[in-house]
């Protein structure tokens, strides 16, 4: 199942059951889901900067390598360093932050 997912962010965690065991027993329910809950909530953080409207590949790796790397790092800057850290227009980075606000 691994080879067709569509990441490299592939996690296994193995348990000794079948497929119908998954979801009925008891034991999966205890020990089993908190590890997948767990990865879940790890790998569900905050939406990144490209999914700002005006926010494509190069403005967006350029946001990264400033350390803004999701739309709450996003919003705790002003227009003027947005816009000296992606070469853009203030007005360009002002539409952003309006978005995330």
């Amino acid at each position: 199942f691994n080879d067709v997912v569509g990441s490299d962010d592939v996690t296994t965690i193995e348990y000794p059951t079948g497929h119908i065991g998954l979801s009925v027993s008891s034991s999966t329910h205890e020990d089993l889901w908190p590890q997948v809950a767990e990865w879940f909530h790890e790998h569900s953080g905050a939406p990144g900067v490209e999914t700002v409207s005006g926010i494509g590949p190069t403005y967006g790796e350029r946001l990264r390598e400033a350390g803004i790397a999701t739309v709450e790092d996003l919003a705790e800057h002003d227009a003027a360093e947005l816009a000296e850290v992606t070469e853009t227009s203030e007005s360009r980075a002002a539409d952003w932050l309006d978005q995330v606000e």
